[in-house]
């Protein structure tokens, strides 16, 4: 190895640290039993479709249609 040249461990490693996803992941859906059915404004339900819509669309300025994304 010459001097200054990294290591083609640490280069691999440099590579995939940097490489972000190819898209973002969508929000998880929470499980019913996470509500506590209290009537809250917000819900915890109501935060999940904002962050839904807001993954959609970023898809869509991707490119990307979000049915055929999460069909496949």
């Amino acid at each position: 190895m010459h001097a200054g040249s990294i290591p083609a461990r640490a280069s691999k490693f440099h590579a995939v640290r940097m490489t972000e996803p190819p898209f973002p992941v969508p929000p998880q859906k929470p499980e019913p039993y996470e509500c506590c059915e209290r009537g809250c404004s917000p819900c915890i339900f109501d935060y999940y479709y904002d962050a839904l819509e807001r993954w959609e669309e970023r898809l869509r300025e991707l490119g990307v249609n979000p049915a055929d994304y999460l069909a496949g």
